[in-house]
């Protein structure tokens, strides 16, 4: 899942990635228009050959020794699902439930003793029935029924087996019916229930995440991606409540009750398990409908319509331009959008109705920040192709293409540097990291790997080959093939190979280059030798690894993989020592090959810049001479952004990695900043700096480091205001991030204003009122004494900007009082229902300094209120990373407290959770408490029998941040 992903996505702010979750459930259902009626090779072709049964129901003929039972992890490929009629009928009160029935048509490809369908998380399975239509002797077709011997629920590999005495025979008309229950939880995956307050009231909502793994939790089915279907959906839902799904509602009807009704939708083309949506609620919508007569809805809370506008004008103006740069109509008769209290990712791009955390998709003009409305109009619904990477990768780099057509302002394409490229190199230097083409062998695995590998490296990639494309041959070819390759497999297969080829063509070989990045982990660094002397430059490639004694440990397993090379494309330009550019870019192959070197001369050019534009994924190792030069170049304002923003990340990767030994130039980089304006510069230096300062944790050099960064930052300060401006876009997006830097920094500056503002917030929303009382972890929160208008309308009347509110809040928190602190507590739990502002509360606490505020936080995120359990992944990496001290507290608490965090998250998705610990482990300094983390979750010393849970994959995620400080 991309659970860990999205959530820091969105709890971070990080922007561009909500409209476009938009962006691309458009696209992709625009691709889809092409695949919809294709097939892969194994899957039956979506109806069988279409013959009339000539026999029984059994095949005696078939084969000795055919197995009756199923262990593997991957379904039975002799048989797969033509379609399903679904049924379910849904309670909410008082008891959170739902019960069903499916009838799924099969193709039976060759004759089995075994059916294996899955079903897990408590789904619970019964009444199994297989049919099939069967001569009579007068000619007529009846049904015939096969009973399994034996149903056996395998919960290690979420599977209902059924086993039978006789071998079925082959035929594309087999049914197989069966009955289930199961109960609405607060999982946040399959079937599952969330709820919101309003009015003094509690409402619930019954909706789903299915991607990657989670179809088969609300009713059995064969929930792998390339086992596609047509599905038929019924809902049967309480009075007062409405039930949506995929497709538009063909006919409601009254139960015979009174107390329901049934929703019958109409029925989808085939698709996969992972696809299948529905949401049963009692929200409000706002609708649009297209030029092309698309009608566009968006759904939340009654009441919240207003802040629906934006996603609705965004989803409009998104459906229409890829409608028209592709070539293709959108294929679905409506899209709806939906905003749900309760949702672990930021979206889910469930065909024709796509799911949002509520601050993905809800903006307040009068309270949202610009971060806020970025978030909305970034998030990009995603698609699989045959590979995952692929369709996540792809979905993610148009996410961005398309925001940016948009929304040309918000330098989306600079933007995509440090929100994709540069998490993705982070993810990708660890030994630990894995292809983005993998094949998996556990449930586990295929939750692990929807990361930052598949969707950010992935889109990282196409970026690399549509810049090396447009290049060589002519600007705009990358698309001109796409649309080409799109158009030539209209309703037919489609493999991978076949878009490389389309692509390349002309004698460029696409495929090679992208096979040595699909089936290797990691990414090179360029190692450049020679110099402006002699203008003749020899380049090899190495691996890039954080740390490389590290992987030395490894190595005695097998894991070693230092000696990868790639084949990619090498971006250059040419400058003169003054900075001056000479020439155009240009682009050479970089072979795979760690022997021979790379040699670039430019006759003209004493000076190459290597990864010009940032295009390439690698980084760029230079002699120090020139590394010199850069950093004048830098001083001088010679670079544009993207290039700046580069040399800034990998000076500081290269020296953390021990492959840049002088320390001077990363630190000479951020101090060259001291006039820089930019956003995106200044974003990636952010980032840089706040590695450096993980890595003194507890050091005694941690002040001096503080010192260095405070005045780095002193004059940027000086130039940003706190209340709204003509500012551009990226001048919001940076003032927020670096007011609350300046607010960890302890810059009187900005911490005396900060607090003078929180302090008339407070006392306008108090008024008269009795000072809060300080919040324990003990005593239950008291109760609330002003409501969400209250806050909103005191931040009005603040008169500062919105992006600024959040270092507001977090100096209210980090050096105010105790009444200070139960003052944020409240207003966090007063803002429940108004997501963009209560995450900014949320982050805020986060920076809470005393111990006691620290661990009343951490037991809060326990209690339900004032966090939802979607925000606690977040709330945690938040508190780790805030303020130096503030990781040990974490970890103590995970320690006292783990039986009920593991209680929490049960049934949940692990990933957010395991990134959790792995984000602590990596602050880590102490030896004594790096081995604890390696005895408590990789070593596994603690017995099952003491109460200590290791969540599966919790052991590479803590090796994964005991990598960082090893």
């Amino acid at each position: 899942l991309r659970l860990a992903w999205d959530a820091h996505i969105v709890m971070a702010g990080r922007a561009p990635q909500a409209i476009g979750l938009v962006f691309s459930t458009v696209l992709v259902l625009l691709v889809w228009t092409f695949l919809r009626s294709g097939s892969n090779p194994s899957d039956g072709g979506g109806g069988g050959s279409g013959k009339q049964p000539s026999g029984g129901l059994y095949d005696d003929a078939a084969p000795a020794g055919l197995p009756s039972n199923w262990t593997a992890v991957r379904l039975p490929v002799a048989v797969q699902p033509i379609s399903y009629a679904i049924g379910i009928a849904v309670d909410l009160q008082p008891v959170a439930a739902f019960s069903g029935s499916v009838e799924i048509a099969l193709n039976v490809t060759a004759a089995t003793r075994v059916l294996a369908v899955h079903a897990a998380g408590g789904l619970a399975v019964n009444g199994a029935a297989l049919r099939l239509p069967v001569p009579t002797r007068s000619g007529a077709l009846e049904w015939a029924t096969a009973s399994p011997a034996v149903m056996r629920h395998d919960a290690d590999n979420e599977y209902v087996v059924l086993s039978f005495d006789r071998a079925l025979r082959a035929s594309s008309q087999w049914v197989l019916s069966l009955n289930f229950t199961g109960a609405l939880t607060d999982s946040m995956r399959g079937f599952y229930l969330s709820s919101y307050d309003s009015a003094g009231a509690t409402h619930f909502v019954a909706t789903t995440q299915f991607q990657p793994t989670d179809a088969r939790r609300a009713f059995p089915c064969f929930d792998e991606p390339n086992m596609k279907a047509a599905f038929q959906i019924n809902l049967t839902v309480p009075q007062g409540y409405s039930a949506l799904s995929n497709m538009p509602v063909v006919a409601v009807e009254d139960s015979g009750s009174g107390s329901h009704k049934k929703y019958h939708f109409a029925e989808t083309t085939r698709m996969s398990t992972y696809l299948v949506a529905f949401v049963v609620s009692n929200f409000e919508r706002l609708t649009a409908t297209t030029h092309s007569g698309v009608k566009l809805s968006v759904y939340a809370q009654p009441g919240r319509q207003s802040l629906c506008q934006l996603a609705l004008d965004s989803a409009a103006r998104i459906l229409e331009y890829f409608e028209s740069a592709f070539g293709i109509a959108y294929p679905l008769p409506k899209l709806d959008l939906v905003a749900i209290p309760d949702f672990a990712a930021g979206a889910m791009e469930n065909w024709g109705l796509v799911t949002f955390r509520e601050s993905a998709l809800l903006f307040d003009e009068n309270s949202s920040s610009p971060s806020d409305k970025e978030l909305v109009v970034a998030s990009v619904a995603h698609e699989w192709w045959g590979d995952l990477w692929i369709n996540e990768g792809f979905a993610t780099f148009m996410e961005f293409k398309g925001t940016d057509v948009i929304e040309p302002s918000w330098r989306m394409q600079d933007q995509f540097l440090f929100q994709a490229t540069l998490e993705a190199m982070d993810a990708d230097s660890s030994v630990l990291s894995h292809p983005v083409s993998l094949n998996v062998t556990t449930n586990e695995e295929i939750e692990d790997i929807f990361d930052e590998i598949s969707y950010a490296k992935g889109a990282s990639l196409l970026r690399m080959t549509q810049a090396w494309l447009d290049a060589v041959r002519e600007n705009g070819h990358f698309f001109s093939r796409l649309s080409d390759y799109l158009k030539a497999f209209a309703y037919s297969n489609a493999r991978t190979e076949d878009l490389w080829e389309y692509l390349g063509s002309h004698g460029l070989n696409v495929g090679d280059v992208m096979q040595s990045w699909a089936t290797q982990p990691g990414y090179p660094v360029l190692v450049v030798e020679g110099g402006p002397e002699t203008a003749t430059y020899y380049v090899k490639q190495r691996r890039f690894l954080r740390n490389a004694s590290f992987n030395s440990t490894l190595a005695d397993t097998g894991n070693d993989t230092t000696d990868l090379t790639w084949r990619f494309p090498v971006f250059i330009r040419g400058y003169s020592r003054a900075g001056v550019r000479i020439g155009g870019l240009w682009v050479e192959e970089m072979k795979p090959s760690g022997d021979e070197p790379l040699v670039l001369r430019d006759g003209s050019a004493q000076y190459l810049l290597l990864n010009a534009g940032r295009h390439g994924f690698y980084r760029v190792m230079y002699p120090l001479e020139v590394w010199n030069v850069i950093v004048d170049w830098v001083r001088k304002d010679v670079l544009g952004p993207a290039d700046k923003l580069g040399v800034i990340s990998d000076a500081f990767e290269l020296n953390l990695a021990g492959v840049l030994d002088d320390v001077t130039v990363p630190l000479r980089l951020a101090k060259s900043l001291a006039d820089e304006v930019d956003f995106a510069v200044w974003t990636t230096a952010l980032r840089e700096l706040k590695f450096v300062e993980d890595t003194l944790v507890l050091d005694s050099n941690a002040p001096l480091f503080d010192k260095f960064q405070r005045r780095i930052l002193q004059n940027l300060v000086g130039t940003l205001s706190w209340n709204a401006s003509t500012e551009d876009h990226g001048s919001a997006l940076l003032r927020g991030g670096v007011l609350t830097k300046a607010i960890e920094l302890d810059m009187p500056s900005v911490t005396g204003p900060a607090y003078e503002y929180f302090s008339r917030l407070r006392d306008d929303v108090l008024g008269e009122s009795q000072p809060a009382t300080a919040a324990s972890n003990t005593e239950p929160l008291p109760p609330r004494r002003f409501s969400e208008r209250d806050v909103v309308r005191a931040q009005a009347r603040l008169g500062v900007a919105a992006d600024a509110l959040a270092a507001v809040w977090a100096a209210g928190v980090a050096h105010g009082t105790d009444d200070d602190f139960a003052f944020a507590v409240e207003a966090c739990g007063a803002l429940a229902a108004l997501a963009p502002e209560r995450d900014r509360v949320l982050r805020a606490l986060a920076s809470a300094r005393r111990t006691y505020q620290v661990r009343s936080v951490l037991d809060m995120s326990l209690a339900g209120k004032p966090f939802r359990k979607q925000d606690v992944p977040s709330l945690y990496r938040e508190v780790a990373r805030r303020h130096a001290p503030s990781h040990v507290h974490l970890w103590s608490f995970l320690k006292d407290r783990w039986p009920d965090v593991v209680a929490l998250w049960n049934g949940s998705d692990w990933t957010p959770l395991n990134s959790v610990l792995r984000d602590v482990v990596a602050l880590f300094t102490e030896p004594s408490a790096i081995e604890e983390a390696r005895r408590l979750f990789v070593e596994g010393t603690n017995s099952p029998k003491r109460g200590w849970f290791v969540p599966p994959l919790a052991d590479k995620a803590v090796l994964q941040g005991i990598e960082v400080q090893f």
